[in-house]
């Protein structure tokens, strides 16, 4: 049959005693030795590596950033050469004279203006001549200048 709950604990407790090194395993030793927390020097030394890490991912930004400028300026020299393509088989000439800018920097106007063409923001396009009608293209921000024949189509640095 079944026990009554209500009868009253008939064992002895004992009393808590602190672990003797003989009773733990050797994973409980291991993970009692180690403090909790860090110290002020691997403070330091995260900080310090961390400092490093974050330094030469934001030289890499950069440089990437840039390029990208770049890319924007050259693509926009090819569409400027494009558009001065249909220009010129509807008027057989040229639009624009030596100097003449197309330019998406608010503080330099723009002298020349080809329908269907719109510049991106922060990329100057300047005809540099006129006989061959040749034309640079630079970002505020980009590192390089592109340079192109309009007849040839060729884009260089």
């Amino acid at each position: 049959m079944y026990r009554s709950t209500t009868q009253p604990f008939a064992g002895q407790i004992k009393p808590a005693r602190p672990p003797c090194p003989s009773d733990q395993t050797g994973a409980e030793l291991i993970r009692d030795s180690f403090q909790i927390g860090m110290t002020l020097v691997e403070l330091i030394v995260v900080a310090t590596i961390l400092a490093i890490l974050a330094s030469i991912s934001v030289f890499w930004v950069y440089h990437y950033q840039s390029m990208a400028y770049d890319v924007t300026a050259k693509h926009d020299l090819n569409l400027f050469i494009e558009s001065q393509a249909n220009y010129i088989s509807n008027n057989d000439d040229y639009l624009g004279d030596m100097g003449s800018v197309v330019s998406g920097v608010p503080s330099i106007a723009s002298t020349i203006s080809l329908e269907g063409f719109s510049i991106s923001p922060g990329v100057t396009i300047t005809v540099t001549s006129v006989s061959p009608f040749s034309a640079a293209a630079r970002h505020i921000k980009g590192r390089k200048t592109f340079y192109t024949v309009v007849k040839d189509g060729t884009i260089t640095e």
